[in-house]
């Protein structure tokens, strides 16, 4: 099955560099292992997409115990698809600190797309 999920900036700019491999999620839509899931990079201040998208594979879950709350689940993912080259606000987020390049990249995406 594939599922189509908002991702914020952060955790999309990780998964991207390959520093996050997993999808902490409500488990609302019944995921299974060999599930796709299409990860849209998700602008909430905005609420709109920026056309970034990853397509990854569900390779695990875990549904329940070390106190994970009832309804939810880690995925572990894969990418299946070629992922999007880095852009320097996804590096920039390499130690989580947004910089000033990462800023200006996420003004940059606003701007191009017309969501001012």
């Amino acid at each position: 099955m594939e599922h189509t999920l908002k991702t914020w900036p952060e955790p999309f700019s990780e998964t991207v560099t390959g520093r996050k491999r997993f999808e902490f999620r409500k488990n609302d839509r019944n995921y299974q292992v060999g599930d796709t899931l299409i990860l849209r990079e998700w602008l909430p201040d905005y609420l709109t997409y920026t056309g970034r998208e990853l397509v990854v594979k569900v390779t695990y879950i875990l549904y329940n115990g070390f106190d994970m709350p009832a309804g939810y689940c880690i995925m572990s993912i894969a990418p299946i698809e070629k992922e999007p080259e880095p852009t320097s606000a996804d590096l920039d987020m390499q130690d989580h600190t947004p910089t000033v390049d990462a800023k200006k990249e996420t003004a940059r995406l606003i701007a191009e797309r017309g969501m001012s």
